[in-house]
């Protein structure tokens, strides 16, 4: 008899365990797979999480070697993504984000799929330039104010937008409070 109420007890437990896991519904977005993470830059995780899910944990970054480097603590659920700065790693594949207890790092909330780290900087493109279709003329870097005193004047066209006087007879046309702070910047 005592046999039967331990194995209804297991079940039990066990079954309790599954529907504990079933509802916690937190999953890390990114890092994905085909990730490349730069070490000693700025890196961004998201996740998803469903109301089950614990209210904050720690976010650690575990090593192809077995080790971890906690990365943020007590990290709010609800923010759904962080930016982190990834300390000094080595190169290579295999690196996982682990999401975990803030007591217990062997309680996993959710683990990311393998990513690589490797040394260098994201690649950005910077432009100074932007694109507006149709015929333009750009204005001078160097245009002040046709004002002589200092201040941007604005002058009625009758037609619910104002003229601002740039040096070398050049006028902004748009509405007023867009010409003012053109001509303020």
């Amino acid at each position: 008899m005592h046999r039967l109420n331990f194995v209804t007890y297991l079940a039990l437990a066990s079954l309790a365990l599954y529907a504990r896991s079933a509802q916690a519904v937190i999953s890390i977005l990114t890092p994905a797979s085909n990730t490349i993470w730069y070490k000693n830059n700025t890196v961004v995780t998201t996740w998803s999480a469903g109301p089950d899910d614990p209210t904050s944990f720690r976010i650690i970054v575990q090593q192809p070697d077995g080790n971890n480097a906690t990365l943020a603590d007590t990290v709010p659920t609800s923010l759904q993504a962080l930016t982190l700065l990834l300390p000094q790693l080595a190169n290579g594949g295999g690196y996982q984000i682990r999401y975990v207890n803030t007591t217990d790092i062997n309680e996993i909330f959710a683990e990311s799929q393998p990513f690589e780290i490797a040394q260098g900087a994201a690649s950005a493109t910077v432009s100074s330039t932007v694109a507006i279709p149709g015929p333009y003329t750009p204005f001078p870097t160097s245009a002040t104010p046709a004002a002589t005193d200092g201040t941007p004047s604005t002058r009625d066209n009758g037609g619910g937008d104002a003229l601002l006087p740039l040096s070398g007879g050049m006028t902004l046309r748009g509405f007023v409070g867009l010409a003012v702070v053109m001509a303020w910047i």
